[in-house]
């Protein structure tokens, strides 16, 4: 998770999530790691970048006008990275 809290979509994402993914991603190199919690464009990338390959993203999708082009805008900046 990279809330700080977990129950209710659109909790704002929380940075201290990244060195848990990080740690996590160290310690079992070959796992797929899947991140749920404030993912955006924006964050995206750091969450790669600590070693997260999967992605619950729901509110910035969901509350963006246009979710297809939310969705792309964020698989873009995830693809980025790789």
């Amino acid at each position: 998770m990279t809330i700080a809290t977990i129950g209710t979509q659109g909790i704002p994402y929380d940075p201290r999530g990244i060195e848990r993914v990080r740690e996590l991603h160290a310690k079992h190199p070959n796992i797929i790691l899947s991140v749920d919690g404030g993912e955006s464009e924006v964050n995206i990338p750091d969450i790669v970048r600590a070693g997260a390959s999967r992605f619950a993203v729901g509110s910035a999708i969901m509350k963006d006008p246009d979710p297809a082009v939310a969705y792309a805008r964020i698989a873009s900046a995830a693809k980025a990275v790789i």
